[in-house]
């Protein structure tokens, strides 16, 4: 009996030691798996505040974007309108050409009948010095 005895005490240490070395080995992982974890949460949290900072500037550019976008659109009616006067401008310009032109022609068409006109009393004028001077 002293030896059924002896060899379950042998047993039960032996189950002991394996049953205390599966513990070391389970609190080994337990503590590789915790460092594992709050390795990962910090990694987490610097993604969650980079991400954080990315939506912050994802917000100021799309701010910008807005307003760049109405500016181009005052702009653009500033243009259009800057266009339209452009037009009017120039289609006054191109009337007070034409006209100008007209005026030109007429005073042309008026010098060339004072000049016939004062050659004509030049004319007349020798004649009745002729006219007088044989009298």
């Amino acid at each position: 009996m002293q030896e059924t005895a002896s060899r379950r005490a042998e047993a039960w240490a032996a189950v002991e030691r394996s049953l205390n070395s599966r513990l070391q080995e389970a609190e080994a992982k337990a503590a590789a798996a915790e460092e594992k974890e709050r390795s990962i949460n910090e990694r987490l949290s610097q993604t969650l505040s980079r991400i954080n900072v990315l939506e912050a500037q994802i917000s100021c550019l799309r701010a910008e974007q807005t307003q760049l976008t109405r500016s181009l659109e005052k702009e653009r009616q500033k243009a259009a309108e800057h266009r339209q006067e452009y037009l009017a401008l120039k289609e006054e310009a191109d009337t007070h050409e034409g006209h100008v032109k007209q005026l030109e022609e007429e005073i042309r068409e008026l010098r060339r009948k004072h000049k016939e006109e004062l050659q004509d009393a030049l004319s007349h004028q020798e004649l009745l010095q002729q006219v007088v001077c044989h009298y």
